[in-house]
């Protein structure tokens, strides 16, 4: 979400600068962070057996996130993930390297992500962020969808 200027969101209102920051932004800041900064996106780079742009999702980043105080890895894109004997290849580590301690969590977090409902009998994945910076594709036995979405995937760090 990207937040409007002061002056797109003021235009036409009597209000002041000081009554817009006070009244306004401060509240939203526990939605925006810290002040309304957005962390940059970063691309990591992937396993050799996984190609970014899965059905079309996009380039597979992630971002550190303040919401409400605490820390958040919020990811998007898209996997093409290739498997051999039913398994993701790699043990389901897309990554080529551990993710950096700021964006590890506390302890293991596992989502729920989308995956293809035509090519495969599941309409979900299970991924597995790990305190070492691994993170792993699960899928049930015989369910091997060509491609996972990454969008709307956030886990907490604290």
């Amino acid at each position: 979400m990207t937040r409007p200027s002061l002056a797109q969101a003021t235009a036409g209102f009597p209000a002041s600068d000081a009554w817009w920051n006070a009244q306004v932004y401060g509240p939203l800041n526990w939605l925006y962070g810290q002040g309304g900064d957005e962390a940059p996106w970063v691309t990591p780079a992937l396993n050799a057996s996984y190609t970014g742009d899965g059905n079309s999702n996009g380039t597979p980043q992630y971002r550190v996130l303040t919401i409400a105080g605490a820390k958040f890895v919020q990811w998007r894109g898209g996997l093409n993930v290739t498997y051999t004997s039913g398994s993701p290849n790699n043990g389901g580590n897309f990554l080529n390297a551990a993710l950096p301690t700021a964006a590890r969590p506390l302890s293991r977090r596992t989502v729920t992500a989308a995956c293809s409902a035509a090519s495969s009998s599941s309409l979900s994945v299970k991924i597995d962020f790990q305190t070492d910076g691994t993170v792993s594709i699960v899928v049930m036995t015989g369910v091997t969808p060509p491609w996972v979405s990454l969008n709307g995937v956030l886990y907490s760090i604290d």
